[in-house]
């Protein structure tokens, strides 16, 4: 599965991602072919569970660096027409090119492989381009509390007061 992001410059300048779901990203690179802000010790998440020995860099720093390379003569303010090819659907929407852009990496964060982004990797799959901010915020309080459901499920403690949801998402 994956989703094709389109944006359309005026000038006639046109980019094109599509991310894979599922993509596969090696554990060490060489560190000469990305820029020192990808390389996983610096500025490390303070609560990253990857180390510098088996990892050499940030996963989602690589993901934002390949869409990134792109977008460095396109001004943020600069209204473009985005289209977004989803499994479920196609979007278009007419906008600033850093409102794509952020919703863009949105979804390359939810589905990367972060060990902490992945607990965001089931609202991947149900990945609406443009959400506002209370879309995600129902989007990720419901994946939570069905998350929850299944833990009870299976006789665990739940906790439906989202005293986890800080921490799981």
């Amino acid at each position: 599965m994956f989703i094709e992001y389109t944006f359309s410059v005026d000038e006639g300048k046109v980019l094109h991602y599509r991310v894979e779901f599922n993509r596969v990203r090696h554990s060490l690179l060489d560190k000469t072919r990305y820029p020192f802000w990808t390389l996983l010790d610096f500025q490390q998440c303070p609560n990253c569970p990857l180390s510098v020995q088996h990892h050499s860099h940030c996963p989602v720093a690589i993901d934002a660096h390949e869409i990134l390379l792109e977008f460095t003569e396109i001004v943020s303010c600069k209204e473009i027409d985005i289209y977004v090819k989803t499994p479920e659907q196609d979007c278009f929407k007419r906008t600033d090119a850093q409102t794509g852009l952020r919703s863009l990496i949105g979804f390359v964060m939810a589905s990367s492989t972060c060990p902490v982004l992945s607990t965001m990797r089931g609202t991947s799959y149900y990945y609406l381009p443009f959400s506002s901010l209370d879309e995600t915020v129902f989007q990720v309080t419901s994946a939570y509390l069905l998350n929850q459901y299944y833990v009870y499920k299976k006789g665990d403690k739940i906790n439906l007061g989202f005293a986890g949801l800080k921490t799981t998402f």
